[in-house]
């Protein structure tokens, strides 16, 4: 993809790394949730219940239920090691921020 292309209209842009696992990492540039007003590249790596943690926790109620998800600003891939694109004018002084969120206790619709 052209840089170009990739920062045209669309806010958000993805890189799609061969080496992440089957499920639950993505890796976006967009806005996020974490405190910064300019986008990101975010890493983020969910779990999922699954039949097994329906049985062991009462408070998750379906499979696919959200146990937790971490976000982290990154300027690389962790899988491949390759530099994620930062379109002109977009760079943060820094990268690093993140958040851990534990859904495992909560009862959520």
């Amino acid at each position: 993809m052209k840089q170009n292309d990739m920062w045209g209209a669309a806010a958000e842009s993805k890189h799609e790394c061969p080496q992440f696992p089957g499920t639950g990492v993505s890796l976006s540039f967009r806005h996020s949730k974490l405190p910064q007003e300019s986008p990101a590249w975010h890493l983020e790596i969910q779990r999922e219940a699954t039949e097994s943690d329906l049985e062991e926790n009462h408070h998750l109620e379906a499979v696919g239920d959200m146990i937790w998800s971490t976000v982290l600003e990154v300027s690389h891939c962790p899988y491949c090691g390759q530099g994620l694109p930062i379109p002109p004018g977009e760079r943060p002084a820094d990268f690093g921020r993140f958040a851990h969120i534990d859904a495992s206790g909560w009862r959520s619709r």
